[in-house]
This record gives C-alpha cells, structure tokens and sequence, in this order.
C-alpha cells in the first residue's frame, strides 16, 4: 500500500510539475519581450519617443514602437532601419569591449560606451540600478546618433 501511495504522489507531483513548465516558459518570453508590461502603448519605453522622432536618429521612416527585450523597438517595415532601447537590471549589464568602434563613455557614467553593431552602433549606460541601452541602424546610424540617442533616454526617463 505504501508502495501504490509513493506512486500516485509521485504521479501528482510530475504531473503538476509538467503543467508549470508552459506557463513558465510564457512567462520568461514575456518578460524578454516586454510583453509582461502588457501592449507597447502601456510599456513606458515605448512612451519615451514618438515614430517620428526616431525617424530623425536612424534617417529611415520607422513605425510605432513595439514590446521587444525588455524595451522597445521602432522599425521600418521595408527593413532599412530600426531604434531600439532596451532596459534591464544593472546585473545585466554588457561591455563589447573587443567590438569595432568600441569606446568608452565616462561622461555618461562608468559604464558608458559606444560601438558598431551589426551595421549600426550602439550605446548604453547605467542610470540608477538600471542599465540602458540603445541600437540604431539606417541611413543616419553613427556613433554620434547613437550616442544622441542614449543622452535623450537618459534624461526622458529622469
């Protein structure tokens, strides 16, 4: 009897363990996504620059932000260009020191940089407990539009 108990326990244990791991699964593509704040109209990211005014940083006509890594995305929908900012605990924080174009920003704080990415640039800095990052790719992309980029960030969110 002992024996048939420790099975179905086992069983329920399994069975609820295996029913967890979906909405697990959903939950961290979510948080990855941003979709966890809800729609990009409710992620404060989002709330930070309109489409036209990310238009001016990458040089291509973008649309409406969307949820993307933990920020925000703005894209052309022809592809020739994209913003994003992305926002994550400082225990995240990057430093691709070895990329092309790499350089350090000490005016925006200790772990302020800028470098080439992917076609584009990208820059990031720490602010608070928070570490905030931007990519820029399109006509206008440059380490000074990137470097542009995250100064406004920095001071929209203050």
């Amino acid at each position: 009897m002992r024996y048939v108990a420790a099975g179905i326990v086992l069983v329920l244990i399994t069975a609820c363990h295996k029913s967890e791991a979906p909405a697990d699964a959903k939950q961290l593509a979510a948080v990855l996504t941003g979709d966890a704040k809800g729609g990009a109209d409710a992620n404060p990211v989002c709330k930070l620059f309109d489409d036209d005014e990310m238009s001016k940083y990458s040089g291509a006509k973008l649309e409406a932000g969307t949820n993307a890594a933990m920020g925000c995305q703005w894209a052309s929908p022809d592809g020739n260009g994209m913003t994003m900012i992305n926002v994550v605990p400082m225990q995240y924080a990057d430093s691709p020191s070895g990329a092309p174009g790499y350089r350090e920003l000490p005016e925006l704080g200790a772990t302020g940089y800028v470098a080439e990415d992917m076609g584009g640039w990208i820059a990031a800095a720490s602010q608070g407990d928070e570490f905030v990052k931007v990519v820029v790719t399109g006509p206008n992309a440059s380490e000074t539009t990137a470097i542009a980029l995250v100064q406004e960030t920095l001071k929209r969110r203050h």
